[in-house]
This record gives C-alpha cells, sequence and structure tokens, in this order.
C-alpha cells in the first residue's frame, strides 16, 4: 500500500504540474498530464486482483468469443447483457491478444484517458479534481466496477456534447455507455437539471429520499422492476437484507451539495452550464448514497457512482471562485487532509487493501 500511495501522490504532483504550466505551454501541460493518465493506467491496469477483477478475467477468458463473428452470432443484444462491454471484450480477444491482463490495461487506459481528459477540460483546479478523484475512491471503483466506469468515461462526454447543444452526439454516447452498462440512462436526467441550482425538483428530489426511508421495501421493488424493463435483474432480497452505507461516505458525498447550497445564487447567476449541471448531478449522487444509508449499500452506493465524477468538478469550482485567496489555501488543505484520511480509512483500516500486479508477488 505503500508503494501505491507513492505512485497516487505522483499523479497529483504531475497533475499540479500540468495545471501550472497551461498558462504557458500547451504542450508541456499535455505532456505532464499523459503522465498522470500512464501512471493511473499502470497501477489499474497491471492489478492480478481486486474486488470483480479475477472474474472478469475468468469470463475473458472462457466466456468472450475468440472471434469476432461468433459475438454477432451468438450473443444477446439486451442492453441487460451489456453487449458494448462484451463486443468490445472480443474485439481485444481477436486483433490483439487472449491475454485477460491485455483486457485489464487496455480498459483501465480507456477509463483513466477520457476521465483525466474531462477533468482537463472542465475543472478549475485540475490537480484537486485528479486528487479528488482517486482519494474518494472513484479512481479504485474502475479498478472493480469495470463495465460501470467504462459506461461512467464514455457518458461524461455526452454531457460536453449536451452542452455544446450537440443532442445527436450526446444521445448516440449516451447510448453506446448504455451497451457497457444501461443504469447511464440515468444521464438523461440533465434534460431536467440544465438550467438553475437548487430548484423546486431538486427539493422535491430531496423530501422524497427522505420518505424512502419509511417505504424502503417498497421504493426497492419499483426500482428492481425499472431495472428489470432493461433488461437488468437483481435479486431483491440481495439488496434488502444488505446493510447500510458507512456515515463517514454520506459526509463525504455530503461536501459539494452543502458548499453548492450556501453558493447557490452565485451559481446560478454564473450561467456556466456545465457546473449547473455539475452541482445538480453532485445532489443527485448524494440522495443515491442517502437511500444506500436505509440499506442496499452495494446497488444504491453504485447508483450515486454515476454522478459521482461531476462533484469533483463543483468543489474545485467553489473554492476557487468564492473562497478569499487569503484564506483558500486553509480550504483545500483541509480538503487534501480530509479526502486523505479517508482514502486510508476505506482502503486501509476498513478493507485492508493490498495492492497485487503481474510485475511482483505484492507490495
Amino acid at each position: 500500500m505503500i508503494y501505491f500511495s507513492l505512485f497516487l501522490i505522483m499523479s497529483y504532483i504531475f497533475s499540479y504540474l500540468a495545471q501550472k504550466s497551461e498558462s504557458t505551454s500547451i504542450i508541456i501541460s499535455l505532456y505532464f498530464t499523459s503522465i498522470v493518465v500512464l501512471i493511473l493506467s499502470l497501477l489499474s491496469g497491471f492489478r492480478t486482483e481486486y474486488n470483480d477483477t479475477k472474474r472478469y478475467i475468468y469470463n475473458f477468458i472462457h466466456y468472450v468469443p475468440e472471434h469476432i463473428i461468433d459475438f454477432f452470432n451468438n450473443y444477446s443484444m439486451a442492453l441487460g447483457d451489456y453487449p458494448g462491454f462484451f463486443f468490445f471484450q472480443s474485439l481485444l480477444k481477436d486483433f490483439v491478444s487472449d491475454n485477460p491482463y491485455v483486457f485489464i490495461f487496455t480498459s483501465s487506459v480507456f477509463i483513466n484517458i477520457l476521465i483525466i481528459s474531462f477533468y482537463k477540460k472542465y475543472s478549475t483546479a485540475f490537480s484537486l479534481s485528479v486528487f479528488l478523484y482517486i482519494t474518494s475512491g472513484l479512481f479504485m471503483l474502475g479498478m472493480g466496477a469495470m463495465k460501470q466506469m467504462l459506461a461512467v468515461s464514455i457518458g461524461i462526454w455526452s454531457i460536453h456534447f449536451f452542452i455544446k447543444n450537440n443532442q445527436k452526439i450526446f444521445l448516440f454516447l449516451l447510448f453506446l455507455a448504455s451497451t457497457f452498462h444501461p443504469f447511464i440512462l440515468l444521464y438523461l436526467a440533465v434534460y431536467f437539471f440544465n438550467t438553475q441550482v437548487w430548484t423546486k425538483k431538486i427539493l422535491s428530489m430531496i423530501l422524497a429520499t427522505l420518505l424512502v426511508g419509511l417505504f424502503f421495501t417498497q421504493f426497492v421493488e419499483t426500482i428492481l422492476g425499472a431495472a428489470g424493463a432493461i433488461g437488468v435483474n437483481y435479486d431483491p432480497s440481495f439488496i434488502l437484507n444488505k446493510a447500510g452505507v458507512n456515515p463517514l461516505r454520506i459526509a463525504i458525498f455530503s461536501v459539494a451539495p452543502i458548499l453548492s447550497y450556501i453558493y447557490r445564487e452565485e451559481i446560478n447567476n454564473s450561467e456556466d452550464k456545465m457546473i449547473i449541471i455539475a452541482v445538480n448531478f453532485s445532489i443527485i449522487s448524494f440522495l443515491f448514497m442517502l437511500v444506500a444509508s436505509y440499506g442496499g449499500a452495494n446497488m444504491f452506493g453504485r447508483l450515486a457512482s454515476y454522478f459521482e465524477p461531476f462533484t469533483y468538478l463543483v468543489i474545485p469550482w467553489i473554492l476557487y471562485k468564492f473562497i478569499p485567496k487569503n484564506y483558500n489555501w486553509i480550504f483545500i488543505g483541509s480538503f487534501i487532509f480530509a479526502y486523505s484520511f479517508f482514502f486510508y480509512y476505506q482502503f486501509v483500516i476498513v478493507k485492508n487493501f493490498h495492492y497485487k500486479h503481474i510485475l511482483t508477488n505484492i507490495i
């Protein structure tokens, strides 16, 4: 874990250098950004186990067609069967390599290029966004929930085209992402939350979320019914019998909504469409996490993670836009300390994480 943490610190340093050099040289900034992507891709792509990694490896070896033509002849195109994900694997297996670690590495590169470039384009403080992406656990999620994070990495760029008023590419990318995991279609909520923050719609959602605790069983059945309609099926008992999410995680997810509420008028006056969408998505993310506190932490926590990348646009934007420069370093330092503690607590104390990779036995 020590070496793993050192590489993550290096990624923060190089992202800071990319941020500082952007005003003087775009090429140098791009060079440092590429190093960040490389570090994260190597860390994620060289792993031999973590979460569902072994299952992905097993499925790649035993269930993914060796020839792309077999995929078209035999595989289901239903969204709930993740056709894009298996097509992606079949392409790699047929034309690149049947080594499952090539698939793991390629997926990691794909995820981190898209997410890091998204932050590079839209973050007010690129280095802080990268730091939050790592220490929040979202980067680690990409090492476990590969279908989901592949969908998210494509989906966040669909929002880029939404704010550019290119609806055709927005819908195409969102549909493409849904073939990796159909829950990314939740991003269609952008049609309702792209003009202002903390509207009556959001307040109604907050009230509804608080009421979910009273009718949790009925709510789960409704959600599972909606999931079943797109071909994703879960056993209700698997969700209802699971404990709620850790309160510390809820606190972490509440940061962006709290800050955005304090500065809601300034945000609405900014007319920054990406930030307005990001704020609303960060609130939705928090509300899913709040539902996860009632039970079904794995499912509802994962739903929260679909909207989570936008949270790490909101926090730096507010800190750099509205906190006086004389006090800015205090707030940024506090966030770095708090998220570092959360990362340590989550992955060392709670999960006792050990990083295993293909080059050595364990570090």
